[in-house]
């Protein structure tokens, strides 16, 4: 029995694909290319982070944490917003607007909580600004409408005194494609 995909594997990928080809080798052609598509994809997404593929924007990953009751930085969060100033920075035009969003945990009243996650967001967005971001920055206050823990422990709580950024990226340009116009060359004129 020939195996053709075998041959390709150890060429273009090395040994470690064999021992898929040899399962792949079983299935219909089509499902076979959609199998070796896909491990290609992620071999070289593994290679190049996919936001140099122009595929995903940039996002902001970054959480501050407060403690109970204030929306005063932690000394602790200041080397991660410097982290935020810095994705901001190297990444220009990526946003069209950047919301900073507040919660808090469950332990205050429905309106002081409020209160409190709009003024750690405020904290937040006061900090960004001074840093000369060229984004619009907008905050929200959640309360303790978007945990992303139980409320019923410490940790968890602790958990939901955060400040999140989620960025609003700029519509898709709905302009048509420019279309290179062809350059018309002049003939040489004659020396008299």
């Amino acid at each position: 029995m020939r195996r053709p995909f075998r041959k390709i594997g150890r060429r273009f990928f090395g040994s470690w694909l064999t021992n898929w080809t040899i399962l792949v080798n079983f299935q219909e052609v089509g499902n076979k290319l959609k199998i070796i598509a896909a491990i290609l994809f992620l071999f070289l997404s593994q290679l190049l982070p996919l936001e140099s593929w122009g595929c995903m924007p940039p996002r902001i990953d970054e959480v501050i944490h407060f403690k109970s009751g204030s929306a005063k930085i932690r000394p602790e969060s200041l080397p991660i917003l410097e982290n935020v100033v810095s994705i901001i920075k190297a990444n220009p035009g990526a946003w069209k607007e950047i919301i900073i969003e507040g919660n808090s945990d469950g332990r205050e009243s429905p309106r002081t909580s409020i209160g409190l996650s709009v003024q750690r967001a405020q904290a937040i967005l006061e900090y960004l600004s001074k840093s000369e971001i060229k984004v619009t920055l907008r905050l929200e206050g959640y309360g303790d409408a978007h945990p992303v823990a139980s409320n019923d422990s410490d940790e968890g709580r602790a958990k939901n005194r955060r400040v999140e950024f989620k960025g609003v990226y700029p519509p898709k340009s709905k302009k048509p494609p420019c279309i290179p116009t062809k350059k018309v060359e002049c003939p040489p004129v004659a020396e008299c």
